[in-house]
């Protein structure tokens, strides 16, 4: 299957030759700092003009779009079920099914109704959009009979007597591995930089 993404020369460099690894840029980076320390005038701003190209390929927009093809590239063949996520790239090219599983996750759905992340809004369909947490469906769906713990220590479960929707009842599986998928995305809002929920894999 041919795929043709138009992102300029940027875009092109970054995904032929790839992104390196930070040990590499961090020795570039000291290394170009040593040599333009003893340079004439003309030849410090030969210099900075190399380092400025190599700032806009390595932090551009380009790099970001060429992350973004490859992580899709790699989920070209997952199907569109529930299943335990834990990668970036496997959240941001999360299937519809898991995109509305995820995005009962309070933090995530949070941070997605103040614009904070993406919330894979090109295609996630929000059937509730003002609830959240014990107020979503969903979110009752996935912690329907799940044993959590009180502040106590104490563990207990609650049954959401909600009329389920054909297809909505989840066993006891997908509920873990949403829920596992939840604790995963959780730290990778923590974590900050890449958005775990944008397909083009913008910044938070």
């Amino acid at each position: 299957m041919a795929v043709i993404h138009d992102g300029g020369i940027d875009a092109f460099n970054a995904t032929v030759y790839g992104e390196q690894h930070p040990n590499v840029q961090t020795f570039l980076q000291g290394q170009a700092e040593t040599f333009s320390n003893n340079l004439t005038d003309m030849g410090r701003q030969f210099s900075n003009r190399a380092n400025d190209i190599y700032e806009r390929l390595n932090n551009s927009t380009a790099l970001r779009r060429a992350k973004a093809m490859v992580r899709k590239g790699r989920s070209l063949w997952n199907t569109d079920d529930i299943r335990q996520l834990s990668t970036i790239g496997e959240f941001q090219q999360a299937g519809l099914k898991m995109q509305r599983w995820l995005m009962a996750e309070p933090t995530v759905r949070k941070m997605a109704h103040e614009q904070k992340c993406h919330g894979w809004s090109d295609t996630y369909v929000d059937m509730h959009p003002n609830d959240i947490g014990k107020e979503h469906y969903d979110w009752r769906r996935v912690m329907d009979g799940v044993f959590v713990e009180d502040e106590y220590g104490e563990l207990y479960a609650n049954t959401y007597l909600d009329e389920v929707i054909e297809g909505d009842n989840l066993d006891i599986v997908e509920q873990d591995e949403i829920l596992t998928s939840w604790h995963e995305l959780q730290q990778k809002i923590r974590d900050g930089g890449d958005d775990p929920t944008s397909p083009l894999n913008s910044s938070l």
